[in-house]
């Protein structure tokens, strides 16, 4: 009984294959080509969702922003190691052991490369935005001012500021 209901299920599977149009061209097109080999890529583009160009751009600033955030963990990581090397070398040079003000003098150094959430990427772009507004605005301002005619002074003024400058 098992095995007419299996041979059923391929029978209506079949035929719903053969119903459907958009069905039956990719049947015929796995006929004519073969299955996908699902060790190439092409076989997981075809699987995923196709991105709107503003979810793209999500994404991109989200993963530059994580890539950003560890590489400013990365330089601050980097400074630390060698602002302690240099440290253990001055201390090997005038033989003292480890001490209280080392340390704090090391921290302190570090403090300033330490990376903060207002160095993240998304608020440079805010800020570097605004700030260009801001040049671009007073640029405009400053070529207005330059636009501007100027008062021309009469060339008879100049004749006489001429003649004064000759017979003094």
């Amino acid at each position: 009984m098992q095995c007419v209901l299996d041979c059923y299920d391929v029978i209506v599977s079949i035929y719903e294959v053969l119903k459907s149009n958009e069905l039956r061209e990719k049947y015929n097109n796995v006929l004519e080509f073969g299955l996908p080999d699902w060790r190439q890529p092409i076989f997981y583009y075809r699987k995923m969702r196709k991105l709107a160009w503003y979810e793209a751009v999500i994404v991109l600033i989200a993963v530059s922003t994580i890539a950003h955030y560890l590489m400013m963990w990365a330089a601050y990581y980097e400074k630390y190691l060698v602002l302690k090397q240099s440290l253990k070398k001055s201390r090997k040079r005038e033989k003292k052991g480890e001490t209280e003000g080392n340390i704090t003098q090391l921290h302190e150094a570090l403090e300033v490369f330490r990376p903060r959430f207002r160095d993240l990427l998304p608020f440079l772009m805010a800020k570097g935005s605004w700030n260009l507004l801001k040049f671009a605005i007073f640029t405009a301002q400053e070529q207005l001012k330059r636009k501007e005619p100027e008062e021309e002074v009469s060339p008879l003024l100049y004749t006489f500021l001429a003649f004064r400058y000759i017979y003094d």
